[in-house]
């Protein structure tokens, strides 16, 4: 299951990736659905459909993973997520969550870097809690999961970083 599956290319790589046999994608906008439907309706391992990530629908312990990718930091209430994603996961189930240290983004290469300024307002208009990932581990204890790996990947580009 991924939570916040938007155009679904992530739920994808559930199957190739994780190895799972089948995914499912729930996602708010069925804008994006409609997307991730017309990119991956002919795969029939793939499923995706409008819902709210803090409230399911589907069953107590229903999936083996529990996957959201830059899903927690555009929500109010990541805790309610949280304790969802607790709710329908498996005993012994894994949560992946992949998100940003936004308040730490930058493209900025000199003093008054125009780009920098666009970075900072696309963060502005699009992340609702820019310290997220800092505050994962007690948000995860407080709702029952207990905690497995935790990796950080920085990202640098140098020279042509398209």
């Amino acid at each position: 299951m991924e939570l916040g599956s938007g155009t679904g290319h992530v739920t994808k790589d559930l199957l190739n990736l994780a190895g799972a046999k089948t995914a499912h994608g729930l996602e708010p906008s069925p804008v994006m659905v409609a997307r991730a439907k017309k990119s991956f309706g002919d795969d029939a391992r793939l499923t995706f459909e409008i819902g709210d990530a803090k409230s399911t629908g589907f069953e107590d312990a229903s999936f083996d993973l529990v996957r959201m990718h830059t899903l927690l930091c555009h929500v109010p209430g990541p805790e309610d997520i949280v304790r969802e994603a607790f709710r329908i996961l498996k005993t012994g189930g894994v949560l992946a969550i992949c998100d940003g240290d936004y308040n730490t983004a930058t493209a900025q290469i000199a003093d008054f870097d125009p780009l920098h300024q666009l970075v900072r307002l696309m963060i502005n208009q699009n992340v609702t809690n820019l310290w997220i990932m800092r505050q994962i581990p007690g948000i995860l204890l407080e709702t029952g999961f207990e905690l497995g790996a935790c990796t950080g990947h920085g990202y640098v580009a140098a020279k042509e970083a398209t």
